[in-house]
């Protein structure tokens, strides 16, 4: 299989000193700008493919062409004073990345790039990191980048039973992880303007639960519902309408501070997860999965 490096928000730019990484395969991914169109037929067979696609686009891109990642670049997705509105290792984005990454990948970054914010949120994430040396990446992406070796903590499980119905509490995993094995998956981000980047299905202001996504581009979307903290009622009625029976939810509502970044919140914030255990507690599913992407408190 090939070695592949995927560099996120990479500016467009195509340089030769990227031929030197030690990847058979660089993707540089960043949306189209004023004047370029979006592409996505690409030579997959190429060592250095430009995608001019939205970050979060690329992930079901990535699956549809079965691309596994060794490394990901990050650094410098726009927070400050480009076009991101939401930061590259934040829950919402990262729990996506993950299930692309071998257990032991490569990050590269600019740890200070954004003061400690970087730091913050990778804190929070279900992996840790083991610093290596730079020079082999020094030639693309300059002197002041940090590499680091990644490996996925372990995932801790319990189990638990509510009006004979199973809780499966899984903690440092992905929810897109399982997405092949549940019936439908529900989803808590920041905002609505990351609802439509991933779906193309703008968050309505009078119905709050996203229902639309598989009517929208890839079916990889098929069962997936972007809710807020309101929307538990709503969850519990569509699970009984269309008889799902093996459900998942998670929350990924970024909490970290994302002072002076032009991080976009508008969703109320965290779910309650007792609420919405309550709130399907006589539904017709028989399964909940509870993932909680983040270190064990």
């Amino acid at each position: 299989m090939m070695k592949t490096l995927a560099y996120f928000a990479s500016g467009g730019y195509l340089k030769f000193e990227y031929n030197s990484l030690p990847y058979d395969r660089v993707i540089l991914i960043d949306k189209a700008g004023d004047g370029e169109r979006a592409n996505s037929r690409l030579d997959l067979r190429r060592k250095i493919i430009n995608i001019k696609i939205e970050c979060n686009q690329s992930i079901d891109w990535m699956i549809e062409n079965n691309i596994q990642l060794d490394a990901v670049m990050i650094k410098n997705e726009g927070l400050g004073e480009g076009g991101g509105d939401y930061p590259l290792f934040g829950r919402s984005f990262f729990s996506r990345v993950l299930p692309l990454l071998k257990d032991k990948s490569i990050i590269v970054t600019q740890m200070n790039h954004y003061g400690h914010l970087y730091q913050s949120l990778i804190d929070k994430l279900p992996i840790s990191l083991k610093r290596l040396d730079s020079g082999e990446y020094q030639r693309s992406f300059g002197e002041l980048i940090d590499v680091f070796e990644m490996k996925k903590k372990e995932v801790i499980h319990k189990v638990s039973k509510i009006n004979n119905k199973q809780i499966n509490s899984f903690t440092n995993k992905s929810v897109w992880e399982d997405k092949g094995k549940l019936d439908a998956i529900f989803v808590n981000v920041n905002s609505s303007v990351q609802i439509e980047q991933i779906t193309e299905v703008r968050k309505s202001h009078h119905f709050g639960i996203v229902t639309e996504c598989n009517k929208k581009r890839s079916k990889y979307y098929e069962g997936v519902y972007f809710i807020s903290s309101n929307d538990c009622q709503e969850m519990s009625a569509i699970i009984n309408k269309l008889n799902y029976s093996k459900i998942g939810i998670m929350d990924c509502y970024e909490e970290t501070d994302c002072f002076n970044t032009n991080t976009i919140k508008d969703n109320p914030g965290n779910l309650d997860m007792d609420i919405f255990i309550n709130s399907i507690k006589d539904s017709n599913a028989e399964v909940l999965n509870i993932y909680k992407f983040d270190i064990e408190d």
